[in-house]
This record gives structure tokens, sequence and C-alpha cells, in this order.
């Protein structure tokens, strides 16, 4: 559903329902104006917003942006491949507050990469030793099928695991980023 078409949407949603903008406003915590903006197609409301007017008004927008997030939580997994923590941080940062999914998976995916991360320099760091040489292809290997795996999992709706990985961050404080 394209923005002018959603926002005609709501309004005949809120009608049907016998609200005010005003009404709507109050019982979604969000401002008239922006109820107005939407309405008017003037604005795309981010997702927690859909969810708060689905709710008030009995219907689920959720449909059409279903495959969006699928999107984003896969692009977040996948970027586990190669341990450079600056896309799912990105991808978590953009995307928490709208999405609970991308806020409890990205905080999975992010001490993923942290840990991934400290044990890679602590193998580079053991060539010297010669074990690193070992060490190393390992973890490239471990890295990538783990990855793989978790992502397929997360495509079909699946629960998935990081083995080996340090909790950095847990839902309770998430938003230290």
């Amino acid at each position: 559903m394209n923005q002018p078409e959603l926002g005609k949407k709501i309004a005949e949603l809120r009608k049907q329902k016998g609200f005010t903008q005003e009404e709507l406003a109050f019982k979604t915590n969000l401002n008239v104006r922006s109820i107005q903006r939407i309405e008017s197609g003037e604005v795309t409301p981010r997702l927690f917003t859909l969810k708060i007017l689905g709710e008030q008004l009995d219907y689920d927008f959720n449909t059409n942006q279903e495959s969006e997030v699928n999107f984003w939580l896969l692009l977040m997994h996948i970027s586990s491949v190669i341990p450079i923590i600056i896309i799912p941080v990105l991808i978590w940062a953009w995307k928490k507050e709208e999405v609970p999914e991308i806020r409890e998976q990205g905080i999975d995916v992010i001490n993923f990469q942290l840990s991934m991360t400290i044990y890679l320099f602590a193998a580079s760091m053991s060539i010297f030793l010669v074990i690193g040489l070992i060490i190393l292809p390992f973890m490239g290997i471990f890295i990538f099928f783990v990855t793989i795996i978790n992502t397929i999992k997360v495509a079909n709706k699946q629960s998935y695991k990081y083995p080996l990985t340090i909790k950095f961050l847990s839902n309770s404080n998430a938003n230290i980023i």
C-alpha cells in the first residue's frame, strides 16, 4: 500500500470507529498534526506508528511491511560473514525502535561479531607461535557456516544460536549504542 492509499485507509478506519483525529491522537499518544499529515499523505508513518494505529483501529497494517522487516533481518545476519561490526550496528540503531525483532536479533548479531573480532585478533596475534596458522582458517570456516546456518534459520522463522558469543549487550542495556 503506497502512502496516499495508506493515509486514506487510516482516515476511513478512523471514521468507521467514530474517532476524530484528536481522539485517535489521544488514544495513540501521537500528536494531532502527525495524524493529519499521515492521513493527508504528507508523511509515511514508521512501523511502530502503524502498529499503534492498527491496535486502535483494529487493523493489521503489518502485512505489507513483513517483507521489509525480513530484508533487514536477513541483511543484518548475513553481514556476520565478514566480522565488520558497522553494518549490523547501523541497521540495529536505525530500525530497533520500529521493529522488536531487529532490536532483539541485532543484539545477538552484534555480540557475535564483537566476540569473533576479539577471537580473530587473538588468533592473529598467535601466528607468531604457529598455532594461529591453524586457528585462523578454522575460525573463518566456523564464522562462515554459523552465519549461513543462522541466516537460513531466520529466513525460515526458526530459532537460531550464535555459539561462543560473549554477551556484551543484553536487552536491558541495549540503549548504549
